[in-house]
This record gives structure tokens, C-alpha cells and sequence, in this order.
């Protein structure tokens, strides 16, 4: 049985294409990086939930608690690197 995943992988190049240029644009406005991987760390994010969502043909259910599960997973994985960072940050 063959799939054709068009919709989320051309979702995921069209997201990551206008999230490179705004974070470029914001990239010389601001002239700070940190823009640029944000707004393509977004786009990669939302890239992987709808090609999940594709993939496996979730429901209505299934999908809130992907998204639950991630936004949960994000949270934890960013407490974790603002933690380490204040360790580094005194020396």
C-alpha cells in the first residue's frame, strides 16, 4: 500500500522557507541569531506534528495528545537548558 505525503511535506518545506526568511529578516534587523533559530526550530516543530499527523492518520483525540505530550516534552527539555545554563553562567 502506497501513500503519497504531499500535504505535510510540502507544508514543512513551505514553513521552513518563510521561517528562514523571517528569521533572516530579523536577523539583520536585530543583528542577533538567536531570531532565526527560533522561527526555524518553530517551523521544524510544526513540520514534525503534521507529517505525525499524516503519517498515521491520527483522530481528534490522538492528535491533542500529541500536541500535549510535545508542548510537555518542550517545557521539560527547556527547564532542563535554562538549568544548565545558570551553572555556566557564573564562571
Amino acid at each position: 500500500m502506497s501513500h503519497v505525503y504531499g500535504f505535510s511535506t510540502s507544508l514543512g518545506y513551505g514553513l521552513l522557507v518563510v521561517s528562514i526568511i523571517v528569521g533572516l529578516i530579523l536577523l539583520f534587523t536585530k543583528r542577533k541569531i538567536f531570531p532565526l533559530l527560533y522561527t526555524a526550530s518553530a517551523a521544524l516543530y510544526a513540520y514534525g506534528i503534521s507529517f505525525t499527523i499524516d503519517r498515521f492518520h491520527l483522530s481528534k483525540t490522538w492528535i491533542l495528545i500529541l500536541l500535549i505530550f510535545s508542548g510537555i516534552l518542550m517545557i521539560l527539555i527547556g527547564m532542563y537548558l535554562r538549568g544548565s545554563s545558570k551553572k555556566y553562567k557564573g564562571r
